[in-house]
């Protein structure tokens, strides 16, 4: 097996795109991950001028990164700290890390450019942004909130919880993050509450929206109106819960009131 198949057998073998090119600027060889990467056959790239893979945009510019790389050659990233990207066959661009090296001496230094398409991890650091981004905004959002909300996993835990949540109920933040939701319900709503969960986890629901008591730290029954909604799962993250309670015992209380009235004035006038 001659030297040249050794070196294309190394070459193909690499994860990485492998583009060399002379100091005009010539593609003098590629890898099968180019090919897969940008669309092109190697014919299509090789002897073509490098620029054909840099997006038309950038191009201007390219042949001076070129000279000013073959004035220092030295392996190191391509435009660290910038958003490099690539150009398809088909026109469409695409993020990539590029690492430049060289390789010989003199008039015959050629450079070699590792190439990475980084998509996948754009997208994944791009995500993670978006979710950190988004948590802020919940955070902000649940700390001016006037209602209690909390934010639970599926089985109830509490992930995140409001300062007017703890007002309402008593407990601090420590004791909610502790605890499951169920465990501030009343025992005498424990069994229907048990069983709207259940419907609402298994789907035949799509939000709870209803009224149940709740027990303080005092030990006092507190009134609440209660709606809870499904947070959509993101790139690997749980489902979660978000859960809205509203103190409504004074309304509650007035609205007892007003039928003990109503059933009791007609037995009182049946009397006299």
């Amino acid at each position: 097996m001659s030297k040249k198949l050794d070196f294309e057998g190394l070459l193909d073998a690499a994860p990485d795109a492998m583009v060399g090119v002379d100091q005009g600027g010539v593609i003098l060889f590629v890898n099968r991950q180019t090919l897969l990467f940008f669309g092109y056959d190697r014919d299509d790239l090789v002897g073509r001028p490098i620029e054909t893979l840099v997006p038309e945009s950038f191009r201007n510019v390219h042949p001076g990164h070129r000279a000013g790389y073959f004035a220092d050659s030295k392996a190191r990233p391509m435009g660290a700290g910038l958003q490099v990207t690539g150009r398809r066959q088909d026109g469409t661009e695409f993020p990539v890390d590029v690492i430049l090296s060289h390789f010989g001496a003199g008039d015959d230094v050629l450079v070699i450019a590792a190439v990475r398409d980084v998509t996948e991890q754009r997208h994944a650091a791009e995500t993670a942004r978006s979710l950190v981004a988004a948590e802020d905004l919940v955070r902000t959002v649940m700390g001016s909130a006037s209602i209690g909300i909390a934010v639970a996993d599926l089985d109830g835990k509490v992930q995140v919880v409001n300062r007017s949540l703890c007002t309402l109920l008593g407990y601090d933040e420590a004791w909610f993050l502790a605890h499951r939701l169920r465990d501030l319900v009343h025992p005498d709503d424990a069994e229907e509450g048990l069983r709207v969960d259940a419907r609402f986890l298994a789907g035949s629901i799509g939000m709870i929206a209803g009224q149940l008591r709740l027990v303080r730290a005092d030990g006092a029954t507190v009134w609440v109106r209660r709606v809870v909604v499904r947070i959509p799962s993101g790139d690997g993250q749980p489902e979660l819960l978000m859960v809205q309670v509203e103190n409504i015992t004074a309304e509650h209380d007035a609205q007892e009131a007003l039928t003990y009235q109503a059933f009791h004035d007609p037995l009182t006038a049946l009397r006299t």
